[in-house]
């Protein structure tokens, strides 16, 4: 049985281009086009995709990917188009990506990859799993215990930030959230460790790192 697959991106010339070569080399059964992330959801809210691969090279919309991965998680995204950096593979994968394919890819690389993914299989280099498992061992491993919970991974990001003194708004541009979705993190953080003031987690940080 073939893939079906919804294939978005805002170039209709690439879409319609990449649509038959995905149809006669990848095994895909239905490739179906949408431009928009509304259309998205309207197409994966009607029909049954196994993939859903979508064009990041103009741009990431964190947000809207989130959305579709948490209201589809039957549906596998690949994000078409990232650079190949450890940093730009990691918010792929924080969006809900499962795989990419690098913007410098050939079509065969592509049609593989498209494959791999719907396979379960991710297709990438051996530097980029080295990192990506470098990564979750930071988020996962080294969960902080607090008084009044433990922080999840994205909040113990944020406390690191703060202990380096960023501000909201440089923490917000460094980890791609709203300032505002910054501070609810903080909140929690401050809250969960049972620290008043910000500075004192920068004082904290600073005491830690003086050699006795």
């Amino acid at each position: 049985m073939g893939i079906n697959l919804a294939l978005l991106t805002p170039l209709r010339l690439l879409a319609e281009s990449l649509r038959p070569c995905l149809l006669e080399q990848a095994g895909v059964e239905r490739v179906a086009l949408v431009f928009d992330h509304g259309a998205l959801l309207e197409l994966l809210s009607r029909s049954r995709f196994d993939l859903a691969l979508i064009d990041v090279s103009h741009g990431l919309n964190a947000d809207s990917v989130r959305i579709t991965a948490l209201r589809f998680p039957e549906v596998k995204l690949v994000a078409l188009g990232p650079e190949e950096n450890r940093d730009e593979v990691l918010r792929c994968a924080r969006c809900g990506f499962v795989a990419y394919i690098p913007r410098d890819a050939t079509l065969e690389q592509l049609c593989k990859a498209v494959r791999d993914a719907a396979s379960g299989r991710l297709n990438c280099t051996a530097e980029i799993a080295s990192q990506l498992m470098q990564a979750l061992f930071t988020a996962e491993g080294s969960r902080l215990e607090a008084g009044n919970g433990t922080l999840t991974a994205r909040e113990i990001e944020v406390a690191r930030l703060v202990e380096r003194g960023l501000s909201n708004k440089d923490i917000a541009r460094q980890l791609h959230l709203s300032v505002a979705t910054v501070k609810h993190h903080v909140h929690n953080v401050l809250t969960k460790l049972s620290v008043h003031r910000r500075l004192e987690l920068v004082r904290g940080a600073r005491a830690q790192s003086t050699p006795a």
